[in-house]
């Protein structure tokens, strides 16, 4: 029992920990992009990635939704409905998808503010300009 116990909670800390990751930017990249491109072009293929992902991790969550649906397992040992250990799947999934898409949003505006910024510092010195040739 100890031995299946413990190979289901390393998958459900797995499934649960994919949206830390995801928050922490430390999934999977290629660092020679880094060096070749420039920041705003990288900007615009983190955005596009994180998109895709999203795509990809809410398309898992509705199809592992069906694994709770269709399942009637017990787990014999204990004698405890395995829906409760297939739960971490749609769970893990679904929150992973929920911090996809603060990414997204917190990408998105700080890209707005940048902009914002810009604007307000253009119109300032086109101010600080005229009132100096007065």
């Amino acid at each position: 029992m100890v031995g299946g116990a413990g190979t289901v909670f390393i998958c459900l800390d797995g499934l649960l920990s994919i949206s830390y990751t995801i928050h922490a930017k430390s999934i999977i990249r290629l660092e020679i992009f880094n060096a070749i491109l420039r920041p705003a072009i990288l900007k615009v293929i983190d955005i596009a990635v994180q998109i895709f992902m999203l795509v990809i991790f809410v398309y898992l969550t509705y199809q592992s939704l069906s694994i709770l649906s269709t399942t009637a397992q017990r787990w014999s040992s204990i004698n405890l409905s395995m829906n409760y250990v297939y739960a971490a799947i749609p769970v893990g999934f679904a929150l992973t998808s929920l911090r996809l898409v603060e990414n997204i949003l917190q990408a998105l505006l700080a890209c707005v503010k940048k902009q914002r910024k810009r604007t307000v510092n253009k119109m300032l010195g086109i101010i600080l300009a005229q009132w100096l040739s007065c």
